[in-house]
């Protein structure tokens, strides 16, 4: 079998290995009213991608009146015309708009079924993978390639993030296109492959405009790199750039058109740039400092004018703003996923297929071996840091969230099967002296992934690993439908993950509230179709955690009445009494006084009086 063939197969296998997963993972997850999660995160990127997408392809494809959440940050802040003011305008797009319309267009096409959306984006998840095997091929051959490539088609981060409504699985994908383009120039010398780089850069700005330091990077190496005469050099670099200015050249018109810059991407970059860098914000989460509306309102929200008075927050403090910066690094090596938009751990809960999948935590200690082991193949790894050195500065100026991350951990992938093979050839060569020095070298990355970067004592990052939203929102779609075994499972989920966040017995109290709740209405429900046993169960449950969540309100009143009926006279009187002694003034009194009066008669008429005060 030739070489080509080989390699053709194994990408075959890869590419079938990714689609299996992605399929098995959808088919997990669509159960779990996934769709319903978008509309129902108000404060989300899912949400204001779902919302401007559907303006889109409701017919304003130009863009005239791009949707602009306003959400409860920014009414802390400012009026939203005030926000219009310093975003240079209503028409500016409120992020780079390429996703919503790559989501409008898939509305328009299939209907506006978010179950399509996702499961078109895991389908182009796929291409990730081979990507990530074109790259390790041409730079590191096919060997290096074919682990890569099998890495990322059971990586749980990519599989999670293709599965919801956000950007960042799209520019994932688009980055590494423009990696594998560069790479193949650099073999081929073709035009038609600097054409196809510059048009995956250009895209990638389109979706996040700090990929603009992609095409900047890749004409530079072409200039500095002395293969050819300069001219010919000088003229792939050129056409690189000339590919992204085309891709972008539509975005110009329409914003002429409107009269706004012919640059005006996104109106993020300020807010950005100060929630990232000023003082009293936060290395790994999305926390608004105080001097945010200050700033905003004294430069009126330009970059150059936003960024020195960012700094100036720092009060002359540079060493801790030095410090700051670099626990920017920590967070990008961070064991855990965090992020303010799409809960990660939410998706280890519901899917088995996810859960199976291989986490950051086993990437990163053979990936720092691997950017350090250079065995024969200097000038590849040198590409391979320069990639990663061109994604840190769009990286570093924002907040490393787990799903910024993502082009930056197929990169590590391919240097962590380097790290395995550095540690095979020297274990094969009998060199047991470098052994022994990268099996300690292991060890202690491992020690250090799952302490010193494991962001677990801080309690905002606790708050980011275990938010209860998804939960909720699934819970509330099931218990819409009447479907109450699968709305408490949501809650036993949450309990579950509760002892990691720092508000633990707040957070307890409540799911046990709503999940006694749910037992209740559970319990109401069989009882309308005569299943007497399954109410009685549901009681018992609902009882059981109401009183654990001290709850005293109209759902102990109805267990208590219901327990009555079901001749538990005893125990559902002692549960009513527990409701009226804590809302006197209750809606159900005069009620409990008739269900006292009829059903504990030899009491006198005492307990009703009580009951009726």
């Amino acid at each position: 079998m030739t070489l080509r063939r080989r390699n053709l197969r194994a990408l075959g296998v890869i590419l079938a290995a990714a689609l299996v997963v992605r399929l098995l993972y959808f088919w997990t997850i669509k159960d779990y009213r996934i769709d319903r999660i978008p509309q129902a995160f108000t404060a989300s990127d899912m949400n204001a991608n779902l919302n401007w997408a559907q303006e889109i392809a409701a017919g304003d494809w130009l863009g005239v009146h791009p949707y602009h959440p306003y959400n409860d940050w920014m009414q802390k802040i400012a009026p939203k015309e005030k926000w219009y003011e310093w975003w240079g305008g209503e028409q500016v797009f409120q992020q780079a708009p390429l996703y919503p319309y790559f989501l409008a267009s898939i509305f328009s096409l299939l209907g506006p079924q978010v179950d399509f959306a996702i499961f078109l984006q895991l389908l182009l998840g796929v291409a990730q993978c081979g990507l990530i095997y074109g790259i390790a091929r041409r730079l590191f051959g096919s060997k290096v390639a074919a682990a890569s490539g099998l890495i990322a088609a059971v990586y749980a981060p990519f599989i999670f993030f293709q599965g919801v409504l956000l950007r960042d699985s799209l520019l994932t994908t688009l980055e590494l296109a423009a990696f594998y383009g560069f790479v193949r120039v650099r073999r081929t010398r073709r035009s038609t492959d600097a054409i196809f780089t510059g048009l995956s850069v250009g895209l990638a700005v389109l979706c996040k405009p700090t990929a603009a330091l992609l095409a900047l990077g890749f004409a530079i190496w072409m200039f500095l790199e002395k293969r050819e005469r300069l001219e010919f050099r000088s003229a792939l670099g050129i056409t690189i750039l000339g590919a992204t200015c085309f891709v972008i050249l539509p975005l110009v018109s329409r914003n002429l058109s409107l009269g706004l810059g012919p640059l005006s991407i996104s109106n993020r970059a300020a807010e950005a740039m100060i929630i990232a860098n000023a003082k009293g914000g936060h290395t790994m989460v999305l926390k608004v400092p105080d001097s945010l509306g200050a700033i905003m309102e004294k430069t009126g929200g330009r970059p150059l004018a936003v960024a020195s008075e960012t700094l100036k927050t720092w009060d002359g403090d540079w060493g801790n703003f030095i410090l700051f910066q670099l626990g920017k690094i920590k967070a990008l090596f961070a064991s855990q996923e965090v992020d303010n938009n799409a809960n990660f751990y939410f998706g280890l809960d519901v899917s088995p297929v996810l859960a199976a999948c291989i986490p950051f935590s086993f990437i990163f200690p053979f990936a720092i071996i691997g950017f350090f082991a250079r065995r024969g193949t200097g000038a590849a790894h040198a590409i391979l840091l320069y990639f990663v050195l061109l994604l840190l500065p769009g990286l570093l100026l924002s907040t490393p969230l787990a799903r910024y991350r993502l082009s930056f951990v197929g990169l590590c992938i391919i240097a962590a099967v380097l790290g395995v093979k550095e540690f095979y050839l020297a274990l094969r060569q009998h060199e047991f002296g470098r052994v022994t020095l990268m099996v300690a070298a292991l060890a202690g990355l491992i020690v250090l992934h799952q302490t010193y970067l494991s962001p677990d004592s801080d309690p905002l990052v606790k708050a980011q690993l275990v938010r209860p939203q998804e939960y909720l929102f699934v819970s509330a779609a099931f218990e819409e439908e009447q479907d109450f075994a699968r709305a408490i499972e949501m809650m036993h989920l949450i309990e579950r993950r509760a002892h990691e966040r720092p508000d633990f017995e707040k957070l307890r109290r409540f799911v046990r509230k709503k999940r006694g709740e749910l037992s209740l209405a559970w319990a109401l429900k069989s009882a309308t179709e005569e299943q007497g046993a399954i109410v009685r169960v549901k009681l018992a449950d609902a009882e059981q955690d109401l009183l654990l969540a001290e709850e005293t309100g109209s759902a102990l009143y109805q267990v208590g009445a219901m327990f009555i009926a079901l001749g538990e006279k005893d125990r559902g009187k002692e549960l009513i009494d527990a409701h009226l002694a804590a809302h006197p003034d209750s809606p159900h009194r005069e009620q409990a006084a008739q269900i006292l009066e009829k059903y504990f008669p030899n009491e006198g008429s005492e307990s009703a009086a009580e009951a009726s005060q």
